[in-house]
């Protein structure tokens, strides 16, 4: 375990760092991301791959996960108005339950951070594929990305790159508009 003296200054230079953050969201910006994260491209993927294999009983299981994740929502709700800092997702487990569950907790967000990307690019393809024929084709049953397809997800991540490359402003105005999209199409359907 470490002493004292080690632990004060990395939290002094924590606390340094959260006072150059800038607000660059509005609260409706923020009120999309998480509504964005939460929809989420693959929304219809998930519930089709459950249904597949589940059937009827799927919608016990998403009201079950509705439920647990509820819970996790609320106890950081709860942590993140008793103790505002940035780098919340690891921040508050570790500060919850110890450095060890915040050490896994930040690797395993690192690990949705990296892989993310590349699955909102498949769930477009898939979606695309619709009306965009030779994206993928089937090997034993199961859907494979064509060369066009793999150029097509390349273009896709450099895409999301710029994205956020651009800044968070722009991309908060960008998912305000993705996320309008999200709601006004199921909603249609």
């Amino acid at each position: 375990m470490a002493d004292q003296s080690e632990i004060r200054p990395a939290e002094s230079i924590a606390r340094e760092s959260d006072k150059k953050l800038k607000k660059a969201l509005s609260l409706q910006d923020l009120f999309f991301l998480s509504m964005g994260g939460i929809i989420g491209s693959g929304w219809l993927l998930g519930v089709a791959g459950a249904a597949g294999t589940a059937g009827p009983a799927s919608i016990l299981s998403w009201i079950i996960g509705g439920i647990i994740v509820l819970f996790i929502a609320l106890t950081f709700a709860e942590i993140s108005g008793a103790i505002p800092k940035s780098g919340a997702i690891v921040r508050y487990p570790h500060l919850a339950y110890g450095g060890y569950t915040g050490y896994i907790i930040g690797w395993a967000y690192m690990l949705s951070a990296v892989t993310v990307p590349t699955v909102e690019a498949e769930a477009v393809l898939t979606y695309a594929s619709t009306y965009v024929p030779g994206l993928f084709h089937t090997v034993s049953g199961v859907s494979v990305l064509t060369p066009v397809g793999i150029l097509a997800g390349v273009v896709l991540l450099i895409a999301f790159f710029f994205l956020n490359w651009f800044g968070i402003r722009f991309l908060g105005k960008f998912n305000s508009v993705a996320t309008w999209w999200k709601f006004i199409i199921p909603t249609l359907t």
